[in-house]
């Protein structure tokens, strides 16, 4: 347990997100879209590509 506490508190201060928030999403596994992990901080921005 003591290494996803030390996870989620990095996520915490990486994504502006309060600990409490990341240890649920966390919690369990979660799979998110790009627009969702960009909402929650984990992603900056995304990209388009066109073939």
């Amino acid at each position: 347990m003591f290494c996803m506490q030390k996870v989620d508190k990095m996520f915490a201060a990486f994504t502006g997100q309060p600990l409490d928030m990341v240890q649920q999403w966390t919690e369990r596994d979660r799979f998110m879209s790009s627009s969702e992990a960009m909402d929650f901080g984990l992603v900056d921005a995304l990209l388009e590509t066109r073939y």
